[in-house]
């Protein structure tokens, strides 16, 4: 899968030495044959307006043989199998790229002198990566995700309590057995339970312990990212313990219940990603419209299309909240029961004239964020914080 990154969005954002093309259409995430054939019905529809429009635009200009090309590419059944939510295809006279996308969008051909990216930024700036902790008593697993979904990380946990600290049995009965070796049991393994009235004291001790151990095995994997938030899965106890003596720093308290040790990817990605959301994404967007709120009353901020404009020539933008997005259950997915984002180009003029907005800020330095268009007060499509 072609994954939207920053450095992507980097280099088809440079300007370019002609006119290009940018097409967005949605797609069907993991799709059935009948999807497949719509999606490819639609891509073709796309296409045949694309080369409509740069035949109006840019007269006889060799563009045919990278549309043969890219044609050709998209028609095996293996290229739709790897489909996400959206797709976005960049073509120009010399070559295409395709990205998958995370967010379903409407449909838009564009042809000009740049790629439109405001898009790809916007779905950047819906994005989070994040740690899963599979958290079990034995065989607990590590996995890294972001708004595509999860893969699994390579990280060396000890199997179980009993492998992590030298426990012949955690558990027997209502008794914690240990294997233990001392002077005076001559260096034999001997065992010594505690009683019967703190076998769940001594159990939970030892489950801090081997909590903690996990905790360690992740820090020192030089691949772990612990600014990164993580959201536990486990059943109640082994969460609430975990949240409870865990010296990680961004631990959300908002946990997903249950043994998920074997669950599949996609399905524990469907749990977790509407907690990124909520937790961290959702309250990153508040943020920002209360500091426009705050903002506004001594003109550091602006809800003023026109007034922002200005100011992102002047380079005085720091943050621009772009509102394309819209909540909604009307998507091309069959199995959306609930309302989701999704990149809306309803009104073309409009759209333009943020598209050629977000390439101002961005060329002064800018951040882009992409927040619901209900978020903004009144609706307006753009706001800014400004540096100055």
């Amino acid at each position: 899968m072609n994954k939207i990154t920053r450095s992507s969005i980097e280099t088809l954002a440079q300007p370019q030495s002609g006119n290009v093309i940018s097409i967005y259409l949605p797609t069907h995430r993991h799709p059935t044959p009948p999807h497949i054939q719509e999606d490819q019905t639609r891509l073709k529809n796309l296409l045949r307006q694309a080369k409509e429009k740069w035949h109006d635009q840019n007269g006889n200009m060799a563009i045919s043989a990278t549309f043969d090309q890219l044609e050709s590419d998209v028609e095996p059944l293996e290229f739709w199998q790897q489909a996400t939510e959206g797709m976005a295809i960049f073509v120009s006279p010399e070559a295409y790229k395709v990205y998958h996308l995370p967010m379903e969008c409407e449909e838009r051909v564009c042809v000009s002198d740049t790629y439109d990216v405001t898009p790809l930024l916007i779905v950047a700036a819906y994005d989070q990566p994040y740690y899963v902790l599979a958290l079990a008593m034995h065989n607990t697993k590590l996995f890294k995700g972001d708004i595509y979904g999860l893969e699994s990380v390579a990280v060396d946990f000890p199997t179980s309590p009993e492998d992590a600290l030298n426990i012949d049995e955690m558990f027997s009965n209502s008794n914690t057995i240990r294997s233990q070796n001392s002077p005076s049991s001559g260096g034999n393994g001997t065992v010594a339970s505690h009683g019967q009235g703190d076998s769940n004291r001594a159990g939970r001790e030892e489950r801090f312990q081997y909590f903690r151990i996990l905790e360690n095995t992740m820090i020192n994997n030089k691949e772990f990212d612990s600014s990164l938030p993580m959201i536990v899965a486990g059943t109640d106890s082994e969460a609430g313990d975990f949240r409870s003596t865990t010296k990680l720093p961004h631990v959300l308290a908002e946990y997903i219940q249950g043994n998920h040790t074997n669950s599949t990817l996609p399905d524990l990605a469907t749990m977790a990603w509407p907690i990124i959301q909520s937790e961290i994404i959702s309250k990153r967007a508040i943020k920002a419209v209360e500091q426009l709120q705050e903002k506004e009353g001594i003109q550091k901020s602006s809800f003023d299309y026109k007034d922002v404009s200005e100011a992102a020539s002047m380079g005085r933008v720091q943050t621009l909240l772009v509102g394309i997005t819209r909540r909604t259950t009307d998507t091309v997915s069959d199995a959306v029961h609930t309302a989701v984002p999704i990149l809306s180009f309803a009104k073309q003029q409009d759209y333009e004239s943020i598209a050629e907005l977000v390439k101002k800020v961005i060329a002064q330095g800018g951040t882009i964020l992409g927040v619901g268009n209900e978020m903004l007060p009144a609706k307006v499509p753009v706001a800014a914080i400004y540096r100055y």
